[in-house]
């Protein structure tokens, strides 16, 4: 039987029956009376604690004893989470707990490849290895977290980056990330959304991102026909009806009604 304990005084409990204690409450997950042991612990019992912390293989456990004692050995902590590969609480831990192995720690989730995690790693982490994070990232062909990185981390290699969103040839990506990324050539991806002949990110191109292929675009977004993008453009004053009124004229745009609320901005 467990000893009733007086969290207002410092553990009596021998190193067995603590030990004990310990396992019972990570079998049965009761974090709260873990955490307050754990912060009123003698010094001299933290190694019968952690012992026993890393043999459960327990990650939750792991990062809150080490959150809630800071004499804990945060290195040797970190290396049972790197074993273990559980990537919320590596995340966790190499955000919040001083002294962790971020280098491991990272290393550990590249072989998860939990990219998502990688991505707010790279972002949140103090010192987080970017390099081997982003190549990562990269190789994943994630085109949703490569622009997200692209965007947001400010040591990234852009120009990589925009390979491989131009190597995966998707018009949506190419324009979000023409639109968003700076320091993306946006020449390169006008002429990549070009080739892909992809009438509405052209439009969009055209539209909203400043480029020296416009007067490209524009050709084609009039050659295309496409009466909703064609006023828009000139309603915004990006298509002049000077220079385009012979090809307009031509393609004769229906003048029903247009719902200029569904295009999307």
């Amino acid at each position: 039987m467990i000893k009733k304990i007086d969290y207002n005084k410092k553990l009596n409990l021998n190193s067995r029956e603590l030990a004990l204690c310990i396992s019972d409450l990570i079998i049965n997950d009761e974090i709260n009376t873990f955490e307050m042991i754990v912060r009123n612990m003698d010094e001299n019992k933290i190694d019968v604690v952690t012992k026993v912390v890393i043999e459960s293989g327990n990650p939750k456990y792991i990062y809150f004893l080490a959150k809630n004692n800071q004499k804990i050995d945060t290195v040797l902590l970190s290396s049972a989470l790197a074993n273990i590969e559980n990537s919320y609480y590596i995340y966790l831990f190499a955000c919040y707990i001083k002294g962790a192995d971020i280098k491991l720690l990272a290393e550990s989730l590249i072989k998860i490849r939990d990219i998502e995690l990688l991505y707010y790693f790279a972002k949140n982490v103090k010192d987080a290895p970017i390099e081997i994070i982003e190549e990562t990232i990269i190789s994943s062909k994630n085109l949703k977290w490569i622009y997200y990185y692209a965007k947001d981390i400010s040591d990234a290699n852009i120009d990589l980056l925009t390979k491989a969103i131009i190597n995966s040839k998707n018009s949506c990506y190419m324009y979000l990330f023409a639109k968003d990324v700076e320091g993306a050539d946006r020449d390169l991806l006008a002429k990549n959304i070009i080739q892909n002949n992809d009438i509405k990110y052209i439009y969009l191109f055209a539209r909203n991102i400043k480029t020296n292929l416009l007067d490209e675009l524009l050709n084609i977004v009039v050659s295309s026909k496409n009466p909703l993008y064609i006023k828009d453009l000139f309603e915004n004053n990006i298509l002049s009806l000077n220079k385009y009124h012979d090809s307009i004229l031509l393609n004769k745009p229906q003048t029903k009604k247009l719902k200029l609320h569904k295009i999307v901005k």
